[in-house]
C-alpha cells in the first residue's frame, strides 16, 4: 500500500511479531538475503495492508527514526533496510489474491506494484523493482494490537488533500485558539506533543502527517507514535513553512525540545554531523546525501527563530514549557483576535 512515496507491505512472523516493509523505487545497493533477525522473507506469510492500518508501522530508509534518536525522541520502532526480491519473495509466495493482482510489468520490463487507499494511490504512483530487486525498510512493531492497543487520531493540521478548498489552519492565524478549548488539547500535555511532532515533520520535510498513533494504555498523556514518514526526505531544496503551523501558532515548546534543538545547532554537536556520523552504520549507508544533510542544519535554524519570534511576543515563561518537572503548569500563549 502506498503511503506518500512508499508502499507498505506487513508480514507476520511466528510468535504474532509483526514486521512491515516500506519500499522505495531507487537503484538497488547489494542483495542482502536475510533479515536483521536471520528470517527470509520466504518463510514470512506476506499480506497486502488494509486502508484503515496503514498509517501504523514504517520508516524510510532509517532516516526517521536515527533523526528521533538524535532528537531524543525515540518514538519509532525498530528498523533495518534491506533489498527484496519482490517477484520471488513476495508475490511467488503470497497466496492473498487482492495482493497479486496489484503487481505488473512495467514497459521498461520492472516489476512493480501498487495499492489503494483515501488519498494519492494509483497505477501511476506504482514502486518498481530494477527490475525485480527493491529497496526498503523493514520495521518490527511489537507488542501485538492485542497486548498494547492503539489509537489512530486525525492531526488537528491536517492538510485538505484537495485542489478545492483549505484546511481552517490554512487559512486562520488563530485557529490554536480554538484547538485549545477542544479535549484532550485543553487539559493535557498532546499539543505539546504535536509541537514535537511538527518540528520532527519539518526537519524532514513531511507533509503528510494526517492521523498520529497512541497506546491506549497510557490515557491522554501518552506519547505520539511518530509513523507514516514516507514522504520525509523528499525535497532538500525546499523548506515547507507550513509544516511547523502547530508551533507558530500556538507558541508552545517543552523545555527539553528546545534545549536538545539548541543543542544540536552548536558547531561541537550539530545536526548534519550527528546524523551523518549516525547513518555510516546503517546497512545501507550512505542513505542520506549531503544536500539532505545540510538542509536540516537549516530547517533547524528556522525552527529556532520561530520559537524566537514566540518568546519575543509571549515572553519565555509563557512559551516555554517546564517538562522537566513530573508535573508542569503549561502556560498557553492565546493569541489575541
Amino acid at each position: 500500500m502506498q503511503v506518500g512515496g512508499g508502499q507498505i507491505l506487513t508480514m507476520q512472523v511466528g510468535g504474532g511479531q509483526i514486521l512491515t516493509w516500506l519500499s522505495h523505487s531507487v537503484p538497488p545497493l547489494q542483495p542482502r538475503a536475510e533479515l536483521s533477525s536471520g528470517c527470509s522473507l520466504d518463510t514470512l506469510d506476506v499480506t497486502l495492508l488494509d486502508s484503515a492500518t496503514t498509517t501504523l508501522q514504517l520508516l524510510h530508509h532509517k532516516n526517521e527514526a536515527r533523526l528521533l534518536w538524535i532528537l531524543d525522541f525515540r518514538r519509532v520502532p525498530p528498523t533495518v533496510g534491506r533489498l527484496i526480491n519482490v517477484t520471488k519473495e513476495i508475490l511467488e509466495v503470497t497466496k492473498n489474491e487482492v495482493l497479486q493482482s496489484v503487481f505488473f510489468v512495467s514497459p521498461a520490463s520492472n516489476v512493480c506494484f501498487f495499492a489503494k487507499c483515501p488519498y494519492m494511490c494509483k497505477t501511476e504512483y506504482a514502486v518498481c523493482g530494477n527490475p525485480h530487486l527493491l529497496e526498503g525498510s523493514l520495521s518490527a512493531f511489537l507488542p501485538s494490537l492485542n497486548l498494547a492497543p492503539r489509537l489512530s487520531i486525525p492531526n488537528p493540521w491536517i492538510r485538505s488533500y484537495s485542489f478545492h478548498g483549505k484546511e481552517e489552519w490554512e487559512v486562520n492565524p488563530f485557529y490554536c485558539n480554538t484547538v485549545r478549548e477542544i479535549y484532550p488539547y485543553n487539559n493535557s500535555n498532546r499539543l505539546l506533543n504535536i509541537v514535537d511532532m511538527a518540528i520532527f515533520d519539518f526537519l524532514m520535510g513531511n507533509m503528510d502527517r494526517h492521523h498520529y498513533e497512541m497506546f491506549t494504555k497510557f490515557g491522554d498523556d501518552g506519547f505520539l507514535l511518530h509513523l507514516d514518514n514516507a514522504r520525509g526526505f523528499g525535497r532538500h531544496s525546499h523548506d515547507e513553512i507550513s509544516i511547523l503551523a502547530p508551533l507558530s501558532q500556538c507558541c508552545t515548546i517543552k523545555r527539553t525540545t528546545l534545549l536538545r534543538l539548541q543543542l544540536l545547532a552548536e558547531p561541537e554537536y550539530r545536526l548534519s554531523d550527528v546524523m551523518r556520523e549516525s547513518l555510516q552504520h546503517d546497512p545501507l549507508a550512505p542513505v542520506l546525501t549531503e544536500p539532505h544533510l545540510l538542509a536540516l542544519d537549516r530547517r533547524l535554524q528556522l525552527i529556532l527563530e520561530a520559537v524566537g519570534r514566540c518568546i519575543d511576543t509571549f515572553g519565555e515563561a509563557t512559551v516555554v514549557a517546564n517538562d522537566t518537572a513530573q508535573r508542569f503548569v503549561w502556560h498557553r500563549a492565546k493569541v489575541d483576535t
